[in-house]
């Protein structure tokens, strides 16, 4: 696993100063290619690349340790970087949202804060902008673990609901009542942090890559495939005539200097050596970048969490909580039923709709009809919290 580095700017006095990236690249990638090629090119786009953000839910006392190294370091840690490209989605409780302003000055000897005023300012600037806050209080305490939970630590109880809700891939939390959600080992957390931001950062090289050319790439590649297969496919006498033709053409003075002069061409563009290095320079990155992608990916797998839901609105929030664009009921529901979902009625989008509509608190309708998680980023806002 490689090691977190350090990523800054300078200030006009010289002193580092970190700096925010309040919406996700992945986000404003997709809002560009909707104006250019609709919802549906986007959503086959999302299938093509084979996009699923991985999702985090986050307690306080980890976001405390972070936001710690972030705001003595002057760098941007592993979480926010991953988090920053938007193949990784953060979620915490509205409960976690209030306790972070009271803790970072409540506990910055405890917790080593260099500066709890410089802390805090980051908090509000660079954490709280990429981490959605969802406040699970329409949700009724339906599992024996959740159920227990109550009568421990009534404060872990929202952390506990939204975990049933969304089912996330890591569950960040040094909480002893959180362990039974199977949440990352104290010893290992800021490894698995590593591996989330070397995966999306990786994630987003190749999704740029696509975009900015790649298609290219993999078209022509396609298309030389095919023609190879249909090269030995076809009736060896044709290959003949063409052999045939191709000699009458070197026969003949004007095809044969027409056919040299191209041909010459094509082998100075192919032996050109810097067009090789960059080849090669090319071709050694791409490698890299796909080796530590599985690599992190392997490693998130031997440590994250397998989703097993149980009810159509769990289905639901494991759907939004990785979408990076609001969908509409009907993708909502063709989501869900990609990852297992049956309905026991005939008409499965007009109880999606129910859902949505019973839990304001959770989802979100959009002015274009598209529906999303409600984020509650401040402690003013009316959420019933």
């Amino acid at each position: 696993m490689t090691q977190d580095t350090v990523e800054h700017n300078q200030a006009s006095n010289g002193e580092p100063v970190l700096v925010p990236i309040e919406t996700p690249l992945l986000d404003v990638l997709m809002e560009a290619l909707h104006l250019l090629v609709g919802e549906e090119g986007v959503q086959d786009l999302l299938k093509i690349w084979g996009i699923r953000p991985l999702v985090c839910i986050l307690d306080t006392n980890i976001l405390l340790r972070d936001l710690v190294r972030a705001a003595n370091m002057q760098e941007k840690t592993g979480l926010i970087r991953a988090a920053q490209t938007g193949l990784v989605r953060l979620y915490a409780s509205t409960t976690v949202r209030d306790e972070m302003p009271e803790k970072i000055p409540l506990k910055h000897r405890e917790m080593h804060f260099d500066d709890p005023d410089v802390a805090l300012a980051i908090w509000h600037e660079m954490y709280a902008p990429l981490v959605t806050f969802l406040n699970p209080q329409d949700l009724r305490t339906s599992s024996k673990t959740t159920k227990a939970l109550q009568l421990r630590d009534r404060d872990d109880v929202p952390t506990a609901r939204i975990v049933e809700l969304i089912h996330p891939d890591v569950i960040f939390s040094e909480d002893q009542d959180l362990q039974a959600f199977v949440t990352v080992a104290k010893e290992i957390w800021t490894q698995v942090a590593v591996a989330l931001r070397d995966h999306a950062e990786r994630g987003i090289v190749e999704i740029a890559i696509s975009v900015g050319g790649g298609m290219v790439i993999q078209v022509s590649i396609a298309s030389v495939s095919l023609f190879l297969r249909w090269l030995w496919s076809i009736n060896r006498t044709v290959l003949f005539a063409l052999a045939v033709s191709l000699g009458v053409a070197l026969v003949i003075p004007q095809s044969r200097r027409f056919l040299l002069r191209q041909g010459q061409a094509l082998f100075d563009i192919l032996l050109n050596e810097q067009m090789w290095e960059s080849v090669k320079a090319v071709s050694a990155f791409l490698l890299e970048n796909d080796h530590i992608r599985k690599a992190s990916g392997e490693f998130l797998a031997l440590h994250g969490r397998t989703a097993h839901p149980r009810t159509a609105l769990e289905y639901l929030g494991i759907v939004l909580a990785r979408t990076p664009v609001p969908l509409p009921v009907r993708r909502i529901v063709e989501q869900m039923e990609a990852l297992g979902y049956v309905s026991r009625g005939a008409h499965p989008e007009t109880y999606v709709r129910q859902l949505l509509n019973d839990h304001p608190l959770l989802f979100e309708k959009t002015s274009a009809r598209r529906w999303r998680l409600v984020s509650h980023g401040r402690a003013d806002e009316q959420d019933l919290a």
